[in-house]
């Protein structure tokens, strides 16, 4: 009888020290799901570097482990930095012409096939709609969006600039692209006028992303 009642003490002991097992796996904010499908819970080396400039690795040191692992895109599934900045891995190509008329004017950059370049980094997250999530790339070249439509292939939203004959050029196939993301709103709320006035930057994405999320 004695050992029966110590039975539920000890069973109760063992799932306390389980939970604090697994919330000391949980303390961290960030955490990356590994291509395996695997969830690491622990902190990065100075995130915010790549925070400003897509990395094309990154060092990650797990809660349960003091190794400190070396992530490539095509190791991970997602990352999330403080549970807040979420990452995805891409491999594929990147436009290269200048996006900014300091870009064309700098490189005299007249009017030319489309350059491409093939890079594997990670994409940061700007913003979600309900037609679809928009993403990131920024470094010393140029900054590139993209968009993903569920079930699809990640898309660059393509934009150039260059100068013809003293003049600035924009390249602007990107408006046309997000008129057809949302062609079935486009007359709502001037949207159209907004897709023909913004800028291709993040502060333009997220404002036509917040006036698409206001429309109901």
């Amino acid at each position: 009888m004695k050992l029966l009642k110590q039975l539920p003490t000890a069973f109760l002991l063992l799932l306390a020290l389980s939970s604090l097992k697994l919330s000391a796996q949980k303390a961290s904010a960030s955490y990356v799901v590994k291509i395996e499908g695997d969830t690491l819970y622990g902190t990065f080396k100075n995130p915010g570097s790549w925070m400003v400039w897509n990395a094309r690795k990154l060092e990650f040191t797990p809660d349960n482990s003091g190794a400190q692992l070396t992530l490539k895109p095509r190791d991970c599934r997602y990352v999330f930095i403080d549970s807040a900045h979420v990452y995805i891995p891409y491999t594929g190509k990147r436009m290269t012409n200048p996006a900014t008329a300091a870009g064309a004017f700098m490189f005299n950059d007249a009017e030319t096939p489309d350059k491409y370049k093939n890079v594997t980094v990670f994409l940061r997250k700007v913003i979600s709609t309900r037609y679809c999530d928009f993403y990131v790339l920024s470094d010393a070249k140029r900054i590139n969006l993209y968009y993903w439509i569920k079930g699809k292939p990640v898309q660059e939203l393509i934009s150039q600039v260059y100068v013809s004959g003293g003049r600035l050029i924009e390249a602007d196939s990107y408006r046309q692209q997000l008129g057809n993301i949302f062609q079935d709103i486009i007359s709502k709320n001037n949207l159209s006028g907004l897709i023909g006035t913004m800028g291709y930057s993040e502060e333009g994405i997220i404002q036509l992303a917040n006036t698409v999320n206001a429309i109901k």
